[in-house]
Protein backbone atom coordinates (compact mmCIF):
# COMPACT_ATOMS: atom_id res chain seq x y z
CA UNK A 1 0.00 0.00 0.00
CA UNK A 2 0.85 3.58 -0.30
CA UNK A 3 -0.59 5.12 1.98
CA UNK A 4 -2.42 4.17 5.31
CA UNK A 5 -4.86 5.39 7.59
CA UNK A 6 -3.46 5.77 10.99
CA UNK A 7 -4.98 7.84 14.59
CA UNK A 8 -4.50 11.89 13.43
CA UNK A 9 -4.60 10.86 9.52
CA UNK A 10 -2.94 9.20 6.18
CA UNK A 11 0.52 8.99 5.87
CA UNK A 12 2.92 7.49 3.49
CA UNK A 13 3.77 3.80 3.68
CA UNK A 14 6.88 2.42 2.29
CA UNK A 15 9.54 -0.68 3.58
CA UNK A 16 13.25 -1.72 3.83
CA UNK A 17 13.52 -5.08 3.64
CA UNK A 18 16.91 -7.23 4.79
CA UNK A 19 18.52 -10.61 4.12
CA UNK A 20 21.57 -12.18 3.94
CA UNK A 21 23.06 -13.77 0.73
CA UNK A 22 22.07 -16.89 -0.08
CA UNK A 23 24.21 -20.36 1.35
CA UNK A 24 28.18 -19.97 0.49
CA UNK A 25 30.85 -22.86 0.27
CA UNK A 26 34.18 -23.83 3.23
CA UNK A 27 35.98 -23.62 -0.02
CA UNK A 28 38.17 -20.47 -0.41
CA UNK A 29 37.98 -20.72 -3.93
CA UNK A 30 34.62 -19.75 -4.75
CA UNK A 31 33.18 -16.37 -3.73
CA UNK A 32 29.74 -17.32 -5.78
CA UNK A 33 26.74 -19.16 -4.16
CA UNK A 34 26.86 -22.76 -3.50
CA UNK A 35 24.62 -24.94 -5.23
CA UNK A 36 21.76 -24.46 -2.44
CA UNK A 37 22.92 -20.57 -2.57
CA UNK A 38 21.68 -20.70 -6.57
CA UNK A 39 18.42 -22.43 -5.99
CA UNK A 40 17.75 -20.15 -2.93
CA UNK A 41 18.56 -17.16 -5.26
CA UNK A 42 15.94 -19.08 -7.62
CA UNK A 43 13.56 -19.23 -4.88
CA UNK A 44 12.87 -15.48 -4.43
CA UNK A 45 13.06 -14.97 -7.76
CA UNK A 46 10.23 -17.56 -8.11
CA UNK A 47 8.35 -15.98 -5.16
CA UNK A 48 8.73 -12.40 -5.11
CA UNK A 49 7.33 -11.25 -8.45
CA UNK A 50 5.14 -8.80 -9.88
CA UNK A 51 1.53 -8.96 -8.43
CA UNK A 52 2.29 -10.97 -5.66
CA UNK A 53 1.83 -9.47 -2.24
CA UNK A 54 3.50 -11.13 1.10
CA UNK A 55 3.83 -10.73 4.85
CA UNK A 56 7.56 -10.04 3.53
CA UNK A 57 6.55 -7.63 0.49
CA UNK A 58 3.47 -6.51 1.91
CA UNK A 59 3.22 -3.42 -0.27
CA UNK A 60 4.52 -5.62 -3.92
CA UNK A 61 7.57 -6.58 -5.02
CA UNK A 62 10.88 -4.98 -4.02
CA UNK A 63 11.40 -1.17 -6.73
CA UNK A 64 15.26 -1.10 -5.23
CA UNK A 65 17.99 -3.57 -4.76
CA UNK A 66 20.68 -2.42 -2.86
CA UNK A 67 23.71 -5.32 -2.02
CA UNK A 68 26.64 -5.43 -0.72
CA UNK A 69 30.50 -4.66 -2.88
CA UNK A 70 33.20 -6.73 -1.49
CA UNK A 71 36.09 -7.15 -3.86
CA UNK A 72 39.71 -7.27 -1.96
CA UNK A 73 43.17 -7.50 -2.95
CA UNK A 74 43.01 -11.24 -1.95
CA UNK A 75 41.23 -14.68 -1.60
CA UNK A 76 39.35 -13.90 1.24
CA UNK A 77 38.41 -10.70 1.08
CA UNK A 78 35.90 -10.75 -1.83
CA UNK A 79 32.04 -12.10 -2.50
CA UNK A 80 29.39 -11.45 -4.97
CA UNK A 81 27.36 -13.44 -3.39
CA UNK A 82 24.78 -10.43 -2.42
CA UNK A 83 24.89 -9.64 -6.11
CA UNK A 84 23.76 -13.04 -7.44
CA UNK A 85 21.41 -13.88 -4.90
CA UNK A 86 18.95 -10.65 -6.44
CA UNK A 87 20.34 -11.50 -10.49
CA UNK A 88 17.73 -13.79 -10.65
CA UNK A 89 14.93 -11.36 -9.06
CA UNK A 90 16.78 -8.26 -10.69
CA UNK A 91 15.77 -9.95 -14.22
CA UNK A 92 12.80 -10.95 -13.57
CA UNK A 93 11.49 -7.52 -12.12
CA UNK A 94 13.28 -5.75 -14.59
CA UNK A 95 15.26 -3.69 -12.15
CA UNK A 96 18.76 -2.56 -11.41
CA UNK A 97 21.11 -3.84 -9.01
CA UNK A 98 22.24 -0.52 -6.60
CA UNK A 99 25.75 -1.52 -4.40
CA UNK A 100 27.42 0.15 -2.03
CA UNK A 101 30.75 -0.85 0.03
CA UNK A 102 30.43 -3.55 2.37
CA UNK A 103 31.50 -1.59 5.40
CA UNK A 104 29.21 1.31 4.40
CA UNK A 105 26.58 0.25 7.02
CA UNK A 106 24.65 3.54 6.55
CA UNK A 107 24.41 3.28 2.67
CA UNK A 108 20.52 2.29 3.35
CA UNK A 109 19.98 5.47 5.70
CA UNK A 110 20.62 7.53 3.39
CA UNK A 111 18.69 6.36 0.37
CA UNK A 112 15.56 6.78 2.52
CA UNK A 113 14.59 10.32 1.03
CA UNK A 114 14.70 9.09 -2.15
CA UNK A 115 11.92 5.89 -1.59
CA UNK A 116 8.44 7.07 -2.95
CA UNK A 117 5.47 5.82 -1.26
CA UNK A 118 4.84 1.94 -2.04
CA UNK A 119 8.68 2.20 -2.62
CA UNK A 120 9.86 -1.51 -1.08
CA UNK A 121 13.87 -1.54 -0.75
CA UNK A 122 15.74 -4.82 -0.41
CA UNK A 123 19.03 -4.94 1.26
CA UNK A 124 21.09 -7.97 0.80
CA UNK A 125 24.12 -8.35 2.29
CA UNK A 126 26.73 -9.61 4.46
CA UNK A 127 25.06 -11.29 7.82
CA UNK A 128 27.50 -9.64 10.36
CA UNK A 129 26.02 -6.04 9.03
CA UNK A 130 22.77 -6.29 8.68
CA UNK A 131 21.72 -5.10 13.01
CA UNK A 132 23.63 -2.57 12.52
CA UNK A 133 22.33 -1.07 9.34
CA UNK A 134 19.24 -1.62 10.60
CA UNK A 135 19.87 0.35 14.21
CA UNK A 136 20.87 3.21 12.38
CA UNK A 137 17.59 3.67 10.68
CA UNK A 138 16.74 4.89 14.39
CA UNK A 139 14.06 1.92 15.04
CA UNK A 140 11.47 2.90 17.48
CA UNK A 141 11.91 1.67 21.45
CA UNK A 142 12.13 -0.85 22.54
CA UNK A 143 13.82 -2.63 19.32
CA UNK A 144 17.57 -2.83 19.12
CA UNK A 145 19.57 -5.36 17.27
CA UNK A 146 22.94 -6.60 19.12
CA UNK A 147 23.43 -9.57 16.88
CA UNK A 148 22.18 -12.04 13.87
CA UNK A 149 20.79 -15.20 14.42
CA UNK A 150 22.96 -18.06 15.00
CA UNK A 151 20.39 -20.44 13.49
CA UNK A 152 16.77 -19.79 11.72
CA UNK A 153 16.00 -23.00 9.85
CA UNK A 154 12.10 -22.57 7.91
CA UNK A 155 9.40 -24.30 9.04
CA UNK A 156 9.45 -26.60 5.82
CA UNK A 157 11.19 -28.90 7.00
CA UNK A 158 14.77 -28.91 5.05
CA UNK A 159 17.60 -27.57 7.69
CA UNK A 160 20.78 -25.74 6.12
CA UNK A 161 23.47 -28.51 4.83
CA UNK A 162 26.62 -29.12 8.14
CA UNK A 163 28.88 -26.90 5.37
CA UNK A 164 27.04 -23.78 6.39
CA UNK A 165 27.80 -24.22 9.98
CA UNK A 166 30.54 -22.55 12.17
CA UNK A 167 33.08 -24.82 14.45
CA UNK A 168 29.99 -23.89 17.42
CA UNK A 169 27.27 -25.38 15.45
CA UNK A 170 25.68 -22.11 14.57
CA UNK A 171 26.07 -19.39 11.79
CA UNK A 172 23.88 -21.02 9.53
CA UNK A 173 20.88 -18.69 9.48
CA UNK A 174 19.88 -17.76 5.70
CA UNK A 175 16.28 -18.08 6.12
CA UNK A 176 15.81 -14.93 8.32
CA UNK A 177 13.76 -11.97 6.32
CA UNK A 178 13.68 -8.71 8.62
CA UNK A 179 11.56 -5.84 7.44
CA UNK A 180 11.30 -2.39 8.78
CA UNK A 181 7.86 0.11 7.84
CA UNK A 182 8.47 3.23 7.20
CA UNK A 183 5.84 5.95 7.87
CA UNK A 184 5.57 10.25 6.85
CA UNK A 185 2.15 12.24 6.26
CA UNK A 186 0.71 11.50 3.13
CA UNK A 187 2.02 13.67 0.84
CA UNK A 188 4.54 15.17 2.19
CA UNK A 189 7.26 14.24 0.08
CA UNK A 190 10.18 16.44 1.77
CA UNK A 191 9.51 14.79 5.00
CA UNK A 192 11.69 12.03 6.39
CA UNK A 193 10.37 8.82 6.50
CA UNK A 194 10.27 7.44 10.16
CA UNK A 195 10.53 3.52 11.47
CA UNK A 196 7.50 3.07 12.94
CA UNK A 197 7.65 -0.84 13.20
CA UNK A 198 10.18 -4.02 12.60
CA UNK A 199 9.33 -7.67 12.00
CA UNK A 200 11.31 -11.03 11.83
CA UNK A 201 10.29 -13.35 9.25
CA UNK A 202 11.20 -16.66 7.13
CA UNK A 203 11.95 -16.65 3.68
CA UNK A 204 10.51 -20.12 3.98
CA UNK A 205 12.91 -21.68 1.75
CA UNK A 206 12.24 -25.73 1.37
CA UNK A 207 15.99 -26.74 -0.37
CA UNK A 208 14.25 -26.18 -4.37
CA UNK A 209 13.88 -23.13 -6.49
CA UNK A 210 10.53 -23.85 -7.54
CA UNK A 211 9.04 -25.08 -4.28
CA UNK A 212 5.73 -23.64 -2.50
CA UNK A 213 6.49 -20.43 -1.49
CA UNK A 214 5.53 -20.18 2.57
CA UNK A 215 5.84 -18.42 5.46
CA UNK A 216 6.92 -14.82 5.14
CA UNK A 217 6.80 -15.06 1.41
CA UNK A 218 3.20 -17.19 1.19
CA UNK A 219 1.00 -15.09 -1.10
CA UNK A 220 -1.38 -12.71 0.84
CA UNK A 221 -5.22 -12.59 -1.08
CA UNK A 222 -6.82 -10.14 0.84
CA UNK A 223 -6.59 -6.22 0.51
CA UNK A 224 -3.52 -4.26 2.17
CA UNK A 225 -3.95 -2.51 5.48
CA UNK A 226 -1.02 -0.58 5.67
CA UNK A 227 2.07 -1.12 7.63
CA UNK A 228 1.38 -3.35 10.42
CA UNK A 229 3.01 -6.72 10.13
CA UNK A 230 3.86 -8.99 12.44
CA UNK A 231 6.23 -11.41 12.71
CA UNK A 232 5.41 -15.33 11.35
CA UNK A 233 7.74 -17.34 13.63
CA UNK A 234 9.24 -16.58 17.22
CA UNK A 235 12.57 -14.77 16.63
CA UNK A 236 15.37 -17.67 16.50
CA UNK A 237 17.88 -17.89 19.57
CA UNK A 238 20.57 -15.54 19.17
CA UNK A 239 24.14 -16.69 18.54
CA UNK A 240 26.37 -15.42 21.00
CA UNK A 241 29.86 -16.06 19.63
CA UNK A 242 30.70 -13.27 16.87
CA UNK A 243 30.30 -14.60 13.36
CA UNK A 244 33.12 -15.67 11.29
CA UNK A 245 34.58 -13.57 8.57
CA UNK A 246 36.01 -15.34 5.84
CA UNK A 247 35.38 -15.50 2.31
CA UNK A 248 36.15 -17.77 -0.51
CA UNK A 249 38.27 -16.02 -3.36
CA UNK A 250 37.15 -16.05 -7.45
CA UNK A 251 33.90 -15.05 -8.90
CA UNK A 252 31.56 -17.71 -11.08
CA UNK A 253 30.30 -15.93 -14.22
CA UNK A 254 26.27 -15.45 -13.96
CA UNK A 255 24.11 -16.31 -17.02
CA UNK A 256 23.51 -12.29 -17.34
CA UNK A 257 25.65 -9.95 -15.52
CA UNK A 258 23.64 -6.76 -14.68
CA UNK A 259 25.83 -3.40 -14.11
CA UNK A 260 25.33 -2.24 -10.77
CA UNK A 261 24.17 1.36 -10.11
CA UNK A 262 26.63 2.94 -7.38
CA UNK A 263 24.43 4.28 -4.40
CA UNK A 264 25.96 7.61 -5.52
CA UNK A 265 23.91 7.48 -8.37
CA UNK A 266 20.96 7.46 -6.49
CA UNK A 267 21.58 10.33 -3.79
CA UNK A 268 19.79 13.18 -3.33
CA UNK A 269 20.27 16.62 -2.26
CA UNK A 270 18.15 16.17 0.95
CA UNK A 271 20.50 12.78 1.99
CA UNK A 272 22.25 13.17 5.18
CA UNK A 273 26.49 13.43 4.35
CA UNK A 274 27.92 10.13 4.50
CA UNK A 275 29.08 9.26 7.61
CA UNK A 276 32.32 6.44 8.14
CA UNK A 277 31.35 3.38 9.67
CA UNK A 278 32.14 2.63 13.43
CA UNK A 279 35.57 2.17 13.78
CA UNK A 280 35.24 -0.31 16.37
CA UNK A 281 33.13 -2.85 13.77
CA UNK A 282 36.18 -3.60 12.01
CA UNK A 283 37.71 -3.57 15.04
CA UNK A 284 35.89 -6.66 15.81
CA UNK A 285 35.26 -8.19 12.63
CA UNK A 286 38.18 -6.88 10.27
CA UNK A 287 37.47 -5.33 7.26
Amino acid sequence: PKYASVRGGKVDVAYVAFIRHGERSQDKTVTGLTEDGKRRSGYLAHCVKEGVRSLAFPAGPPTRLLVSHREGADAQHTSYRPHDTVAPMARSLGLEIEEADMGDVYAPLRLLPTLRPGDTMLVVWQHWHLPFMINALGLPPPQLLTQFPGSCDSASGWKEPAYTREQNGQGDCYDVLWQVALHRPAGNATAPWQPVQFSQLQEGFGGEADGPCSEGLAPLADKPTGANRTASRPSPKVDEAPPRRDDPPHREPSDAPLRPVPVAARATATSPPPSPPPSWLFGAFGR
